[in-house]
């Protein structure tokens, strides 16, 4: 074989290699597209059909099949028979992350997770519907699906990472043994929750209101209002705590530190996933923040705590979406920081 003909041979296998490597970005990205359009359309069982997913992103529904089997097999989707219905739903969005299936960017959490509404007329009941979190008003319900717990399971592993620093482990050894009544612990919570019973609202919110004041109307506002202040107060210090954190280590050391944390884990991954804190996490917990706020000005809390939070999550947002190095490393702190971000 001439030099010009070998010359080519390898050209070929390299234009080969490239070509494979960016097939399988394409069907990571597909993985993600799909992931996505899941956790978005989880709340109607229709929409999560290997025909619905094809119709509505315009894929072949071989494509579609092939995506929908690969992702069942590594654990990352399940799917749900109802009739002749076979709906997907995503079983852990921690899993999809750590194992680079999906990411999200903070833009995108109020599309995807965020409160859905359908026309009322348009709707029935039993048409496939799958609520975690829903309210009726007159022409429409406005709804969350399993994007609900998705979005819990994202910031339960911030607040993992965030009450076990800088130990890097849980203090399980208080209560010897209690972590194996955790099937039973479940009983405890959801027996509180329904002994509320001042209605829907008050078990969702999970206020409790004292029998003996019920028939006042005020003073049952004041206790939604001093509580739901209270649980916002109490967000707001462990998110001042993380701001502390940022501040000492930066982004990329809280990253690494978290490397190395031995922190519940609620998925079972592959060996070759990592486990790190990652900035869906802390946008989970300002998204939900957010809407906490709205249920707080609702409630009467005044308008400057609110604006608080509100600040507290916009700074957060941003240092770790621009991954802010640290207090030494900056030469300042994450407010003046975040106010030179903002000129």
């Amino acid at each position: 074989m001439g030099v010009k003909s070998m010359r080519r041979l390898e050209e070929t296998v390299e234009e080969y290699r490239k070509l494979q490597k960016r097939l399988e970005e394409l069907r990571k990205e597909l993985y993600g597209v799909i992931i996505k359009y899941l956790i978005k359309n989880s709340g109607f069982l229709q929409m999560c059909t290997e025909f619905a997913i094809s119709k509505n992103l315009g894929l072949k529904r071989s494509t579609v099949r092939k995506i929908l089997k690969e992702l069942v097999e590594k654990e990352v989707l399940a799917y749900q028979e109802m009739g002749r219905i076979k709906a997907y739903y995503v079983t852990s969005i921690n899993y999809a992350l750590e194992a680079g299936y999906v990411s999200f960017s903070r833009k995108e959490f109020p599309e995807i997770f965020g409160v859905k509404e359908v026309d009322k007329q348009k709707f029935s009941i039993g048409s496939g519907e799958y609520f975690i979190t829903a309210t009726t008003l007159e022409r429409k319900i406005r709804y969350k699906g399993r994007e609900a717990i998705l979005l819990e399971d994202l910031v339960l592993r911030f607040f993992n990472y965030l009450n076990t620093y800088p130990m890097g482990k849980h203090l399980n050894d208080l209560f010897p043994g209690l972590d194996e009544l955790i099937p039973e612990a479940h009983s405890l919570g959801k027996l509180y929750e329904a002994s509320l019973g001042m209605g829907l609202l008050s078990q969702v919110l999970m206020v409790k209101v004292d029998p003996s004041i019920i028939s006042d109307k005020e003073k049952v506002k004041e206790v939604f209002k001093r509580e739901i202040r209270e649980r916002l107060e109490y967000v707001l210090e462990r998110l001042t705590r993380f701001m502390s954190i940022l501040e000492e280590i930066g982004f990329h050391g809280f990253v690494e530190w978290s490397r190395k944390c031995s922190v519940y884990i609620d998925v079972v991954a592959a060996e070759n996933t990592e486990r790190v804190f990652r900035k869906e996490h802390l946008w989970a917990v300002t998204f939900m923040l957010r809407e906490a706020c709205k249920v707080a000005k609702k409630v009467g809390i005044e308008e400057e705590f609110i604006r608080k939070c509100l600040r507290l999550a916009d700074i957060l947002d941003l240092a770790v979406e621009k991954e802010y190095g640290g207090k030494e490393k900056e030469g300042m702190s994450l407010e003046e920081w975040y106010r030179s971000q903002k000129k």
